[in-house]
C-alpha cells in the first residue's frame, strides 16, 4: 500500500513538472507600437470564382499584391496612437468570365490603357488611412484620407469598395485578431472571424480559430507560430451596395480552411501569414423579379510578408 502511494506521489509529481516547463507554460503575444515605428508589408489577395449555372461555366480570378509602407506616430498622454498605412506600389492581373485579362503593375514604367479599371488602380496607388488605438492597443477608429479631393467621384465601383471604411475596418480588426494580445499556452485557441469583401460587391464571413502551436525556427530566429483552422461547416455570403440580393445566405459549405501566423513577440509583429479558403454551394440570388440559383466554387488565398 505504501508502495503504491509512493508511485502515485512520484507520477503526480512528475506530471506537474512537466506541464509547468511544457504544457502550461505560457508566453505574451502582444502587438506593440512604438513611436515612430516603420515597417513594410507585402500583401497578397488571391480570388479565383468558378459560377455554374445551366450547364454551363464561368470562369474569372484575381491576384493583386499590394507593398504598403506602416509608421507609427507618437504615443499620446492617453494611451493613444496613430498608424498610417499608405500603398506604395500594386501589381495585379484579373481574368474575366469572357477570358479577357487585364494586368497592371505600377513599377512597369509603362503606361497603363486609359480604361476603368487601369485608372482605378492608379488611383489606388498612394492611398493613404490611418488606424488608431487606444493604450491596450485596441483599434478605436479608422480615418481614410482622399489623395485628391474628388478625385475618386468616376472610380470604378470594385475599387471604391476595396478602400471604403467597411473593408478597411474589417480587415483591420481580422488582423488585429490573429494574435490573443495576452499570455497563452501551447494548444490554447482564440476565436477569429474572417471578412471578405469580393469586387462584385459580395461579402463572405467566415468564423475561424487560431491555435498556438509553439515556436518554429525560421532563418536562425525563433517565431510564434500559430494555427488557422475552421470553427463551423458553413461561410455566410451576403450582397452589399449590389443589385444581387442572396436568399440563402448559408448556403456555402467550407472544403478547407488552414492557415498560419508567425509572430515576432520581440519586435510585437506579425512576420508572416498565409491563408487558404474553399467554399462551395449552391445560392439562390435574386435579380429584381429574376432568381438564379448557380453553383459557386470560390478559392481565397492571402498573404501577408514584413520586410
Amino acid at each position: 500500500m505504501k508502495a503504491s502511494v509512493e508511485i502515485t506521489f512520484v507520477l503526480v509529481m512528475l506530471f506537474s513538472t512537466l506541464c509547468v516547463r511544457d504544457v502550461c507554460a505560457q508566453v505574451e503575444l502582444v502587438y506593440k507600437f512604438p513611436d515612430k515605428g516603420r515597417s513594410q508589408i507585402v500583401r497578397q489577395d488571391q480570388t479565383s470564382i468558378v459560377f455554374e449555372l445551366n450547364r454551363k461555366t464561368f470562369t474569372s480570378s484575381s491576384d493583386q499584391s499590394m507593398t504598403i509602407d506602416r509608421t507609427n506616430g507618437d504615443r499620446a498622454s492617453d494611451g493613444t496612437i496613430k498608424t498610417t498605412y499608405k500603398i506604395a506600389a500594386i501589381r495585379a492581373s484579373l481574368k474575366l468570365p469572357t477570358g479577357k485579362e487585364i494586368t497592371f503593375d505600377s513599377k512597369s514604367g509603362d503606361t497603363p490603357p486609359n480604361t476603368d479599371l487601369h485608372n482605378g488602380f492608379k488611383a489606388l496607388l498612394d492611398s493613404s488611412w490611418t488606424v488608431e488605438r487606444d493604450k491596450s492597443n485596441r483599434i478605436t477608429a479608422i480615418d481614410r484620407a482622399e489623395t485628391t479631393p474628388g478625385s475618386e467621384d468616376t472610380l470604378p465601383m470594385s475599387v471604391k469598395r476595396q478602400l471604403s471604411a467597411a473593408n478597411l475596418s474589417d480587415q483591420a480588426i481580422s488582423d488585429y485578431a490573429r494574435i490573443p494580445n495576452k499570455a497563452v499556452s501551447n494548444g490554447e485557441e482564440w476565436p477569429l472571424q474572417e471578412i471578405i469583401h469580393l469586387e462584385a460587391g459580395q461579402r463572405i464571413t467566415v468564423n475561424k480559430k487560431c491555435i498556438y502551436a509553439g515556436t518554429i525556427d525560421r532563418s536562425g530566429k525563433q517565431l510564434d507560430r500559430i494555427v488557422i483552422q475552421a470553427d463551423g461547416m458553413k461561410a455566410t455570403y451576403t450582397a452589399q451596395d449590389s443589385p444581387l440580393e442572396v436568399i440563402n445566405t448559408d448556403a456555402l459549405q467550407i472544403l478547407e480552411c488552414t492557415g498560419e501566423v508567425l509572430f515576432d513577440r520581440n519586435v510585437g509583429e506579425i512576420i508572416s501569414s498565409q491563408q487558404t479558403t474553399k467554399l462551395k454551394g449552391t445560392v439562390t440570388l435574386q435579380i429584381d423579379d429574376t432568381k438564379l440559383a448557380p453553383t459557386l466554387t470560390i478559392t481565397l488565398n492571402r498573404s501577408s510578408q514584413r520586410r
